[in-house]
């Protein structure tokens, strides 16, 4: 019911499809950028998505079309909706996210269907609701063909350096608006008005930032690329003389022992470094000692994240692992001491892109914590990045 005391902005009335409780605008932009702050994890991307969600609520006060209430529930909703998608999301297997999204289409495909239309009785509220239901209907099917094509045919190489992130989202973002914008008018006459050609206008929306789109991700890795020299000075890191050990009487020699601190180890950390400083990360982790001394050790982590992005820059590592631990006890506190041992080395971190040595790699994980043999999902491994460590020195140090 339209409260007497509130003034809508006459410009606003357009774009608002009626008074209700609670605001849409406010509840899809809360769940869609408390959802990105959730996954990029930076404070920066968290400060910028809060002040998007913030001046969303207060312009719909501000225009009249929504009361502090409506607004306010709306944020906690969409904040409640995408905390549970993202650890719903998090546990589930893309099959089974497919699988939601299909349902949510056949709901929708079924409220199309019941609705009724044409009609003088069809309610505003029902009109946009008919409409709503096209464009969520076709932007979904647009969505579910893309990710399917992408993952069975394609798997795009969404990584390239800051810069050409930038370029990629602002530039992209920018196209989508403007076809969102065009397609309606042409759309619209071809259907005479019909809502179906929302989901129409929708579908092909999503499939362009689904398909045609990441055509171009290869261009933009090349935007911001370090300089050849810099590149140089990074690869020329493995070539380093390494200082000895300072504590002799205490360093692993035997390749046995060494191995035995390898098959006792199950995380080690994994030192990278980057221009904004270094980063240590731990990780399980799997090894081969080739024939010839060559010690590899393999490790995956998710496609995107800050320590991909620090490989890519500078695929120089350090790591580290320890075992046998135990205090040792002494009459004062300077008596006190550690027992331990442990390894450090330097190497070179390289992805393993295709598919058979991803499997590969992972079963040397795995073998670490289960016997095999090991089976891996086509669809889970395009979505798996794996690394080998081509370790240039290590030492082995007991205390």
């Amino acid at each position: 019911m339209k409260d007497p005391a509130f003034t809508i902005v006459e410009s606003a009335r357009a774009a608002a499809t009626g008074y209700s409780f609670p605001s849409g605008h406010t509840q899809n932009v809360t769940a869609e950028f408390s959802a990105i702050a959730l996954w990029a994890k930076r404070r920066w991307v968290t400060w910028l998505c809060a002040i998007i969600i913030l001046l969303t609520g207060f312009s719909r006060m501000y225009l009249g079309v929504h009361t502090p209430l409506d607004v306010g529930v709306s944020l906690v909703v969409g904040l409640l909706t995408s905390l549970v998608c993202i650890r719903l999301f998090d546990r589930l297997r893309p099959g089974a996210i497919r699988g939601i999204i299909l349902a949510a289409m056949a709901l929708m495909l079924g409220y199309l269907l019941l609705a009724p239309k044409g009609s003088a009785n069809v309610a505003e509220f029902d009109q946009h609701g008919l409409e709503s239901a096209y464009s969520l209907a076709g932007a979904a099917l647009g969505l579910s063909i893309a990710w399917w094509v992408e993952e069975r045919h394609i798997r795009y190489d969404t990584h390239a350096p800051l810069l050409g992130q930038i370029c990629k989202v602002v530039l992209g973002l920018a196209v989508i608006l403007g076809l969102k914008a065009g397609l309606k008018a042409p759309i619209q006459q071809l259907v005479q008005g019909d809502p179906i050609g929302d989901g129409i206008r929708y579908c092909l929306i999503a499939l362009f930032g689904g398909l045609v789109w990441p055509l171009t991700f290869p261009f933009w890795k090349k935007i911001g690329h370090s300089s050849k020299k810099r590149q140089r000075r990074m690869l020329n890191m493995a070539d380093a003389t390494y200082p000895p050990m300072r504590r002799k009487d205490r360093a692993i020699t035997d390749p046995a022992q060494l191995e035995q601190i390898l098959d006792q180890c199950q995380v080690m950390r994994l030192a990278m470094a980057g221009p904004d400083g270094p980063y240590v990360v731990p990780l399980n982790f799997g090894y081969i000692i080739q024939p010839e001394g060559r010690l590899q050790l393999f490790f995956h982590c998710a496609a995107q994240g800050r320590k991909i992005q620090m490989l890519e820059e500078n695929p120089q590592v350090c790591f580290e692992m320890d075992c046998d631990h135990g205090l040792i006890a002494g009459e004062v506190a300077c008596e006190y001491s550690y027992h331990y041992a442990s390894m450090i080395g330097f190497g070179r971190a390289k992805e393993l892109r295709e598919p058979q040595e991803k499997e590969a790699g992972l079963a040397q994980v795995m073998a670490r914590f289960s016997k095999g043999p090991y089976t891996f999902e086509p669809g889970i491994l395009s979505q798996t990045r794996v690394f080998m460590i081509e370790a240039t020195h290590w030492t082995g140090k007991r205390h």
